[in-house]
C-alpha cells in the first residue's frame, strides 16, 4: 500500500478552510486538474493532504456524495484513513 499512496496527488492543506476536523472546499479552488488517484488496487478513490502548519500527510478516501435540497449533486465526501478527519468537496 505504501507504493501506492506514494503515487497519490498531494494537496496543500492551506488551500482547505477547516473546523477542527472537518476541511471544506470548491473544486475551483483544487484546480481544473483536480483528479485524485486509486488505492487497493485501483478500486478507492483517494488523494493526499499535506499540513500547512506541520508538513503531516493524512490520505483521504471516497466516502460518498452529497445532494443539496433540490436533491441535485453538490459534491463529495472524503474521509481519512483512520476516520479522524473529513473533508467536503463542493463542485458549485
Amino acid at each position: 500500500m505504501n507504493d501506492e499512496i506514494a503515487n497519490l496527488p498531494v494537496y496543500d492543506g492551506s488551500k482547505f478552510e477547516w473546523r477542527g476536523p472537518v476541511g471544506w472546499i470548491n473544486a475551483r479552488r483544487l484546480g481544473p486538474a483536480f483528479e485524485p488517484g486509486n488505492l487497493d488496487g485501483g478500486e478507492t478513490p483517494a488523494f493526499v493532504v499535506r499540513s500547512h502548519r506541520t508538513g503531516v500527510k493524512k490520505v483521504f478516501v471516497f466516502k460518498d456524495t452529497y445532494e443539496n435540497d433540490d436533491g441535485l449533486f453538490e459534491g463529495t465526501r472524503w474521509v481519512s484513513l483512520g476516520g479522524d478527519f473529513e473533508i467536503q468537496i463542493d463542485i458549485w
